[in-house]
């Protein structure tokens, strides 16, 4: 079977912008995806081929990229029990028949942002949150926005050294609890 192993971007002189490889396993399985030199990314399986973790990291592996942090966990008859994003977890709970029956979520959120010049002061409604350095591909994410039943509105706000300021707005309607008919 035939796998995709490198795509390239060109701009519009015909000069790569961007590039990515991707690895596989023995099994077709994406294991590795490198982009353009800046972050790569690895995926890892169980034993029924189900996704269990994906993980970016800067190009070097030493800064973890916040924002792409995912797991899974699966049942045993392999449907998904559990899900998280950084620090946000999704559960689902199975009834008799085992269907998924309800699903909470927990946590808090990872913000993130991308500006042109490294950001140097990062905010989400007026507070500091804990933050990763700026990226090589000049993102950044911020840790543990808190979210509640209903709408929430994040107010992401970022500075670089001179003061200028890039702003995003995000409204999102979130339900803490779910039922399945």
């Amino acid at each position: 079977m035939a796998r995709l192993i490198t795509t390239v971007f060109d701009n519009k002189l015909g000069t790569n912008h961007n590039s990515n490889a991707y690895m596989y396993s023995g099994a077709g399985q994406r294991i590795r995806q490198v982009d353009g030199g800046c972050s790569y990314l690895t995926n890892r399986y169980d034993i029924e081929g189900e996704l269990i973790f994906a993980n970016r990291y800067e190009f070097r592996g030493i800064t973890r990229r916040n924002q792409e942090q995912f797991s899974s966990a699966y049942h045993a008859s392999g449907n998904l029990n559990c899900r998280t994003n950084e620090d946000v977890v999704l559960k689902l709970t199975r009834d008799s028949e085992n269907q998924s029956s309800t699903m909470a979520v927990t946590g808090t959120l990872t913000v993130t942002g991308k500006t042109t010049s490294i950001a140097t002061k990062m905010t989400v409604n007026s507070t500091s949150l804990p933050a990763t350095s700026p990226l090589a591909d000049g993102s950044f994410a911020l840790r543990g926005a808190s979210f509640t039943c209903g709408l929430n509105t994040l107010n992401a706000v970022a500075r670089d050294a001179l003061g200028t300021k890039a702003t995003n707005i995000l409204s999102i309607t979130s339900s803490s609890n779910a039922s399945f008919a």
